[in-house]
């Protein structure tokens, strides 16, 4: 307590937030910050066929803060990750039971576009933006025998 504070100290919320600092070089400042880089989420669901047929299903979801929003992103959500995740499983949960196991192959691009679509909905409010969603593995799951 003996010591002063620096302005560094009283504002160190907003320097970790969006990665500034008064002391960045030149070079540095061309470099991407955390806030305009992609990240990418993977999701395992799983999930029933209409024909009861299991499958675990992989997502990828790949996200990016909106700059202007970094406040939102960083002070709304708790945990991101696991926001898109639930999104994610709530959205191929409502698509798959009701298509059999050949239409759900078929149909991979058109879950992946509305899954892009409901997740983006959810989150630009949060200063996410969503850059492409992707139905990575789509196996098929046998049942055991007991």
């Amino acid at each position: 307590f003996g010591r002063r504070a620096r302005c560094a100290d009283i504002f160190w919320p907003l320097q970790t937030m969006a990665k500034v600092s008064t002391k960045r070089s030149a070079k540095r400042w061309a470099e991407p910050t955390w806030a305009e880089q992609v990240f990418q989420i993977d999701v395992r669901t799983d999930t029933k066929t209409k024909d009861n047929v299991t499958l675990t299903v992989t997502t990828a979801i790949q996200c990016a803060v909106d700059p202007d929003r970094a406040h939102d992103y960083y002070f709304k959500l708790s945990s991101p990750h696991a926001q898109v995740s639930s999104y994610v499983h709530d959205c191929i949960r409502s698509l798959l039971p009701s298509l059999d196991l050949d239409k759900a192959f078929e149909s991979k691009d058109a879950m992946a576009h509305n899954i892009k679509e409901t997740v983006a909905k959810a989150m630009e409010q949060y200063g996410v933006s969503l850059r492409s969603s992707l139905l990575a593995k789509f196996p098929r799951v046998f049942p055991r025998h007991y």
